[in-house]
């Protein structure tokens, strides 16, 4: 079975390297780190002598549900699916490319689904046309007795929205959050998925998390992982804790 290094080669990502010179672009909103991020947009125009483009797509992450009186989350939110898509291109042609942005924190006792990222064809003569989307990470909610939940929500790479196409010629799902719970908000231990990723500085996910008042949840001192990366569950008892957010989705253009 191939390798995350073998179906993403290094010399693939080295602008200027072994690869013959690529140029790249990242499509992000900058506040990778908060709830605040809106997501981004922009207009790709093919510079003259391209002939080829890939487009990578990560959709943003589920947020984590809040929890009152003595509540666990069955699962943290969910992180946003991967899409990877290549066409040859025409300088000139234009694409718009929107990465997503984060959900919001949750007060109540379910989160939100994670907002998808997209490409697609906005002027296109010369080269393919585009339509190529990763949707956002699965939401989950939080019940007196996590482990009697039964309202699991899981990913889909192939569906973005009505009337939309996922288009990628390679991709993976988006991953739900899972928790290991006891009872009451105690011993409460929580797997925030984070999105796949080729490169480092990536935290690890498995964390004790609970609170006792309000605000957006941290959890072990972070956010989510960025990017696409759930949002943490809340457990509490006798109070309300809000849920963490999803983090934001990111859009890499490589293109020759």
């Amino acid at each position: 079975m191939s390798d995350l290094r073998a179906l993403f080669p290094p010399a693939d990502y080295i602008t200027g390297g072994a690869s013959g010179g690529m140029d790249r672009i990242y499509v992000y909103n900058t506040s990778t780190h908060s709830a605040s991020n809106g997501g981004r947009c922009c207009l790709f125009s093919v510079p003259a002598g391209a002939t080829w483009a890939t487009f990578e797509l990560w959709g943003g992450g589920g947020a984590g549900p809040g929890s009152c009186c003595c509540q666990q989350p069955a699962q943290a939110g969910g992180a946003g699916a991967y899409s990877r898509k290549t066409i040859s291109v025409s300088g000139g042609d234009t694409y718009r490319i929107c990465a997503a942005g984060s959900t919001c924190c949750s007060p109540s006792c379910c989160g939100t689904e994670g907002f998808s990222s997209y490409a697609q064809g906005e002027s296109v003569s010369g080269g393919d046309s585009l339509n190529v989307c990763a949707r956002g990470g699965p939401r989950s909610c939080g019940k007196c007795f996590a482990l009697s939940n039964t309202d699991n929500y899981y990913g889909n790479t192939c569906v973005c929205g009505t009337d939309s196409n996922c288009g990628e010629d390679f991709g993976l799902p988006a991953i739900s959050g899972s928790s290991r719970s006891m009872w009451c908000y105690s011993n409460s231990m929580h797997y925030i998925p984070q999105g796949p990723y080729y490169g480092g500085g990536i935290r690890g996910s498995i964390v004790f998390c609970q609170c006792n008042g309000s605000g957006c949840g941290y959890f072990n001192g972070h956010g989510a992982s960025w990017p696409s990366g759930g949002g943490g569950g809340a457990s509490t008892q006798g109070s309300y804790c809000w849920g963490g957010w999803g983090a934001g989705g990111l859009v890499i253009v490589t293109y020759r």
